[in-house]
């Protein structure tokens, strides 16, 4: 017997959505049940890739999450972002993976969103200026992406992604450099 929920979007046309999010229901409280142990899609590292929410039930979505986007399915991923995030505005981990699975989308502006969110949580980690610096490089907004990535070199961004970095600067700063007239 459908649910109300689902007799309203059979009208409308979303019946596959809502089928969907009723399968992932079902698996969250088996998940919840049974919890998710060390080595398990849900929790690949243990208790140290948990690290998020302080929220036991946004820190579940976000779980959930990561598990959707180790999966290959980004689209019910940021579903899961967004209800981690919606129980918890302050989940950094959140914001920052949301920014990086649309950043992976190609929705720039709902990137910006999220990374723009995650820096003023946390403006010492270079991590979502680096990001945000990517998002601007990929819509051609030169001047915002050496802002950025400016930003992420002072947070102190460290190891290869440092170097990357670095030789983005080099390369946005010469093509802003004035071209003098002779």
């Amino acid at each position: 017997m459908p649910s109300a929920i689902t007799k309203c979007f059979l009208r409308s046309g979303l019946l596959a959505v809502v089928l969907l999010w009723e399968l992932s229901c079902s698996d969250r409280s088996a998940t919840r049940q049974a919890g998710p142990t060390r080595g398990s899609p849900a929790n690949p590292a243990g208790p140290a890739a948990e690290a998020g929410s302080a929220n036991p039930k946004a820190q579940a979505h976000l779980v959930r999450a990561r598990q959707f986007k180790s999966e290959g399915n980004p689209f019910m991923a940021t579903q899961e972002y967004h209800v981690s995030i919606d129980l918890d505005r302050g989940c950094y981990p959140c914001l920052l993976e949301l920014g990086g699975v649309y950043l992976g989308l190609r929705q720039y502006d709902l990137a910006l969103r999220a990374l723009r969110r995650a820096a003023a949580l946390r403006p010492s980690d270079p991590i979502p200026w680096k990001r945000l610096g990517d998002v601007f490089q990929q819509i051609k907004n030169s001047a915002e992406a050496l802002t950025h990535y400016q930003k992420a070199l002072q947070a102190g961004l460290t190891g290869p992604e440092r170097d990357e970095v670095e030789k983005r600067v080099k390369s946005l700063s010469r093509a802003s450099d004035p071209v003098p007239l002779n």
